[in-house]
């Protein structure tokens, strides 16, 4: 009996001992949570059938306690078209104790119809950890549509990640067959081209963009019934005028002229830059010149065209609605533009800067560039609800080349001098059929029908939608001719 007593006394010892072990203390600290083996996931896959794919991760404990994961859910709930399991155990999660210096393993899946056309290209959610009041989350992005995807695969400080589509000397072509859907940025290299077929679709998610890098070369070859389309990649109509959805088309300087030709850039940050190569210690107006022609860009939340050490031509161009500038062009540089519609109706917020605007100096990585830049707008509308819409600054008042003829011009100021030729100032009747709808044909009546100069009409006979400038007694002012 004495030893069978000493025995329980024993057994009752080693329990209390093990209910002490870390083991089982659970670490309660507010600032204790789980490290997870990803920030996020991304299922790759370009799905051509209806698929699923499956990943793993891991959650790891790295305290000397356990520590227990209050909740492990998807943010969409139900809703959602991924599905998790946590160790082993599909589903929604409560209460998972982790031991110390330990990890469980979890895993994610996702069902997708790509020949689904209402689905977006992106299907994203996160999966959402809460331990000792903290949160944590674990990015989900699946592709949703048959699409040609770019996803990032170089990061380099100070740029933002990017994937090369057009590597040197190498002659690519974006064709109408299926969009293409860039998620970051996508390069097309030194002495590369990029052309892009008309009819041809091309979406960024979040801040994407395209770098046409220095050297590099872009062709936009658009027509009037197959515009190419550059917007954000939220397809949802309530997407459809939220301007700011992706980055811009960032051109630097080249050998070979850059052109675009009916074309449709809405919903970015910066419809298109055009510039020196910015990281150059000399800075100089670049040698190319990009040509847009026929296009319309418009819903902006910054700038609309940005051009810097530039030379640009613009033809039959509609710009407009944007959230700061329409056109801004800096330093120096050649900008000449001939029956173009300018307009700004802006109303998200509240827009203090004139719809076009020159300045003749630049800050550059070389130091302040000041030049002279020759700006030439003919037979063009600049209009919206400033009462001064276009403006300029120069360091030095004698390095300033302006031109406008027979262009009628939203300003506060009289219109007299070389610099504006047969121009009118804020005419008072309307020019447009509903600006409010952003329908900028012409109205019976506007004061740009037949206000445009012959010899700029004959450059350019024919308007944005087809219509011919040389069929009646004189062109009429801006990217329409008035039927």
């Amino acid at each position: 009996m004495r030893n069978y007593s000493v025995f329980i006394g024993l057994l009752v010892g080693i329990l209390v001992l093990f209910s002490c072990r870390k083991d089982d203390e659970l670490i309660s600290s507010s600032i204790a949570n789980i490290q997870l083996s990803k920030d996020s996931i991304s299922f790759d896959t370009v799905f051509t059938t209806v698929g699923s794919v499956t990943q793993n991760f891991r959650i790891f404990n790295p305290y000397k306690e356990s520590i227990k994961i209050s909740s492990i859910r998807l943010r969409n709930g139900s809703s959602s078209q991924f599905r998790i399991n946590i160790d082993g155990i599909p589903g929604t999660q409560s209460d998972i104790i982790i031991p110390p210096k330990d990890s469980i393993f979890g895993f994610v899946e996702v069902t997708v119809d790509p020949t689904n056309s209402l689905n977006p290209f992106f299907i994203e959610d996160e999966i959402l950890f809460f331990t000792n009041g903290n949160e944590k989350s674990l990015k989900l992005l699946a592709y949703g549509q048959n699409a040609i995807y770019f996803t990032p695969d170089t990061r380099i400080e100070g740029l933002p990640p990017f994937s090369i589509i057009a590597n040197e000397f190498e002659n690519v072509t974006f064709t109408k067959d299926l969009p293409y859907v860039i998620y970051g940025y996508a390069v097309v290299d030194s002495n590369a081209t990029l052309n892009i077929d008309a009819g041809a679709r091309i979406y960024f998610y979040n801040n994407g963009g395209l770098w046409i890098y220095r050297g590099g070369n872009i062709q936009v070859n658009g027509t009037q019934s197959e515009p190419v389309l550059f917007r954000g990649s939220r397809l949802d109509r309530d997407y459809d005028e939220v301007a700011g959805q992706w980055d811009r088309i960032w051109i630097n300087e080249g050998s070979v002229d850059n052109n675009f030709n009916y074309a449709i850039i809405e919903n970015s940050f910066i419809g298109i830059q055009a510039e020196y190569f910015p990281f150059s210690s000399t800075p100089q107006v670049s040698s190319n010149q990009l040509n847009i022609k026929n296009t319309i860009i418009r819903n902006s939340s910054g700038f609309g065209l940005l051009g810097t050490l530039y030379q640009i031509n613009g033809e039959n161009l509609l710009i407009e609605n944007c959230g700061q500038y329409n056109v801004a062009l800096t330093g120096s540089g050649n900008y000449d533009f001939k029956h173009c519609t300018f307009a700004n109706y802006w109303n998200e917020s509240q827009r203090e800067t004139p719809l076009f605007y020159a300045q003749n100096y630049q800050s550059t990585a070389a130091g302040l560039v000041v030049g002279t830049p020759i700006v030439r707008v003919a037979n063009s509308i600049i209009d919206g609800r400033l009462d001064i819409e276009w403006d300029y600054e120069a360091i030095d008042t004698s390095l300033v080349d302006f031109q406008f003829e027979n262009c009628i011009i939203k300003t506060d100021s009289t219109l007299s001098g070389g610099r504006y030729i047969n121009s009118i100032q804020s005419p008072t009747f309307p020019l447009f059929t509903n600006a409010s709808e952003r329908d900028y044909t012409l109205v019976q009546g506007s004061r740009a029908i037949n206000f445009g100069n012959s010899t700029a009409g004959q450059l350019v006979p024919i308007d944005l939608v087809g219509n011919s400038r040389t069929m009646d007694a004189a062109p009429d002012a801006g990217c329409y001719e008035f039927q």
